[in-house]
């Protein structure tokens, strides 16, 4: 089936005959002990995706990877999700690593209600290949558990079947300091002339200096207000609420104050927020309304590709990871770059909210490259004191 008119966001399929929506999936479950209220494929999916807010970045990228399989079933193999075997689940693996026709799956990212919407923007990494697998897994565990399906083909993969394992030891989607450095010069340095051109120039410098500083998640830095940031014993604080919904407080740094500043009195606001201070802490450059996490990564794609275009002259290698960096990018530069100047685990810990202090030690390069350089320079020695 070759039917551009599934090749859409899963919330604007149209319906689907009983054969291909699930009502009569060969991996249904036939005991009557359902645990959901779905009667289709859609609606079991919709099911487990409504156990995420809309909002954040992990119902985004579940979201991503359930409707990829579920159009590609639909398209490539003329099956329903609830059909889907092992073997199929192996060919899909395969497809992701290089979807064909390119042209008709993947195309740039664009809006979901934009007609040349397409589910892929080419063909996925290893690491992105094993993620997509693991988010898949555990919506056919959910469907398994609710009652929905029968059995999970995922978890009968054999291992030769699976992606290789992605060495997440350390983080490596990062900027190197010397390439922020280079990148936040350009931005500093750039002459806006419109009125226009310096409302995006104030918002862009404030956008970079949040995720450096405060390092936050896309999901975060546009769905906070400007009285999240509070005044406690005389210093500032920021309540973050993350993912989970759970709230903690991290230090708003004195370097963040100064870009917050200079950016609410552009705004015209006062310079420093008040308990009552609902306006969003990333607006839209007209009104009070704050911007969206599809927004932000736009902003940053647009600046990211302006500057590596601007120093790939002199800096190939610099503009060449430079243009891959993306919104989740500088929350790993600035945790990263936190590391490597040496603050404590636990305090870099509190600031990334992250759960297990193995998640963070993952930003932890310095040691390494020490491990590296010691055993080179140690090698260097014994050749040195050889004899000629």
């Amino acid at each position: 089936m070759n039917d551009t008119s599934l090749i859409k966001p899963i919330e604007q399929l149209p319906s689907l005959p009983n054969e291909l929506s699930g009502v009569y999936g060969t991996n249904r479950n036939q005991l009557k002990n359902q645990q959901i209220d779905a009667s289709d494929d859609f609606q079991a999916l919709s099911a487990w995706l409504g156990r995420y807010d809309e909002s954040s970045q992990t119902f985004r990228s579940y979201r991503k990877e359930i409707e990829r399989l579920y159009t590609w079933a639909l398209q490539a193999l003329n099956k329903p999700f609830s059909s889907l075997t092992v073997e199929d689940i192996q060919a899909y693996l395969k497809f992701i690593a290089d979807p064909k026709p390119f042209d008709y799956w993947c195309g740039p990212r664009r809006p979901r209600k934009d007609p040349r919407w397409k589910p892929f923007e080419g063909a996925l990494s290893e690491a992105s290949r094993k993620q997509a697998l693991t988010i898949v897994g555990a919506c056919f565990s959910f469907l398994v558990d609710a009652g929905y399906l029968s059995g999970n083909p995922v978890k009968l993969l054999s291992k030769s079947s699976r992606p290789k394992p992605y060495n997440a030891a350390t983080v490596e989607r990062y900027l190197d300091k010397e390439i922020w450095q280079l990148f936040w010069q350009h931005l500093l340095q750039e002459t806006p002339k419109t009125e226009n051109q310096q409302a995006h120039y104030e918002r862009n410098l404030f956008i970079f200096s949040l995720l450096y500083l405060q390092s936050p998640r896309a999901s975060e830095a546009v769905s906070h207000s400007m009285n999240s940031i509070t005044k406690q014993h005389g210093k500032w604080w920021w309540l973050v609420t993350g993912k989970g919904g759970k709230t903690q407080r991290i230090p708003w740094k004195d370097q963040s104050m100064e870009a917050l500043v200079r950016y609410r009195t552009f705004r015209g606001l006062s310079p420093y927020p008040s308990s009552n201070d609902n306006a969003p802490i990333l607006a839209k450059l007209k009104g009070e309304k704050p911007i969206t996490a599809d927004m932000l990564y736009k902003i940053i794609k647009k600046k990211v590709k302006e500057i590596s275009i601007a120093i790939e002259n002199d800096h190939p290698e610099y503009a060449e990871k430079l243009s891959l960096a993306s919104t989740h990018w500088f929350r790993h530069t600035s945790l990263t770059h936190q590391a490597d100047d040496g603050i404590n685990l636990r305090y870099l810990q509190a600031i990334a909210r992250h759960e297990s202090i193995e998640t963070t030690q993952r930003y932890l390069h310095i040691e390494e490259e020490t491990f590296h350089d010691t055993v080179n320079r140690n090698n260097t020695r014994i050749l040195r004191n050889k004899k000629q």
